[in-house]
């Protein structure tokens, strides 16, 4: 053997047997130790199994607060048919409507009694109610005042998310305080509630169809459902905002849905709204994603008339109904 001789050695031939670099683990530097693909697989097991818990919890809660604002939405509507039901028998003819405004003219018109009571209702609860920390005992009307000084100045999807930590971390710490007890953070509604009851029942009982029942009653009971599901909702990290469809608009069925009994024929014209739908902002933390939990109800159902006798009495409920809402919505 020369001094070249193992120049003439061929390169042998890559092969599984062929000795790659290795770590100090054993394997190659391309290669992945059997321990950690195992700890790897498992973590993306256990992550996907995760979200798919946090999507089933998700859907679990957004079902409850469904089911509790249709509680509400029932109960209003229940209250409405019952005491402003068109008369049985009354003779009815069609008439055209301006959709000019929240309550259309309910003049000479029997099969919306009720619905214009509804509407008048809900509007009633989004502007005088809802965000009012009616829940928190005496020093409730303060957090509300706070609450709409603190609402107007976000303008981006950061400043909600941090709006919104701070009403749930608030509402949080006052609920705590109603657990221990505190004084001011306690208590009944008081004279306050007691206001709120009397003004809808001087504003909605001269128009009512029945006598018996008491209607104070009655509306004391909706007024507490509504509080307890805002104070429900002002716990959640997510926001939630009550929607109205804009005057005029044509029927959506993403966004709405008709009135009982009531069915979508040639005509899509929205004529009355009568109660707002609620969309999620913040689904798992996510602030720019918007889901309607519940859809807007609304009527394109023409107006049936009223005998002459009711025409000035429907007329004068117009009146005052538009009248009291624009005075809610100003306080």
């Amino acid at each position: 053997m020369n001094d070249y001789d193992h120049h003439n050695i061929s390169e042998p031939a890559k092969s599984q047997d062929f000795l790659q670099p290795t770590t100090s683990t054993g394997t190659t530097e391309h290669e992945q130790p059997p321990q950690l693909k195992a700890v790897t697989s498992e973590d993306q097991d256990l992550e996907s199994k995760y979200k798919r818990a946090l999507e089933k919890r998700t859907k679990q809660r957004d079902a409850y607060k469904e089911r509790r604002v249709t509680i509400l939405r029932d109960k209003i509507w229940n209250f409405s048919l019952h005491h402003y039901e068109e008369e049985k028998g009354v003779t009815t003819r069609a008439r055209e409507t301006r959709p000019d405004r929240v309550f259309v003219e309910p003049v000479e018109s029997s099969n919306w009694c009720p619905m214009i009571i509804e509407a008048f209702l809900w509007n009633y609860l989004v502007f005088r109610v809802f965000n009012q920390f009616w829940w928190a005992g005496k020093h409730g009307s303060h957090m509300g005042n706070v609450y709409a000084i603190m609402k107007r100045n976000y303008s981006t999807t950061a400043e909600l998310q941090s709006f919104q930590m701070w009403s749930a971390t608030t509402t949080k710490l006052i609920r705590e305080f109603q657990r221990r007890e505190e004084p001011g953070w306690t208590g009944g509604y008081g004279k306050s509630f007691d206001d709120l009851v009397k003004e809808i029942f001087a504003t909605i009982e001269p128009h009512r169809f029945t006598e018996l029942g008491d209607m104070k009653k009655e509306i004391r009971g909706i007024l507490q459902t509504a509080i307890e599901l805002d104070g429900e909702l002002s716990q959640l990290l997510a926001h939630f905002k009550w929607e109205f469809s804009s005057p005029g608009e044509e029927f959506d069925e993403k966004r709405m849905k008709l009135a009982e009994s009531e069915e979508l024929h040639s005509t899509k014209q929205i004529n009355v709204i009568i109660c707002p739908g609620i969309t999620k902002w913040g689904q798992s933390g996510n602030f720019d994603k918007v889901d309607w939990l519940v859809p807007i109800k609304v009527s394109c159902s023409t107006p049936n008339a009223l005998p002459l006798s009711m025409s000035r009495k429907a007329r004068d409920m117009h009146y005052k109904l538009t009248q009291s809402i624009n005075k809610f919505r100003q306080k």
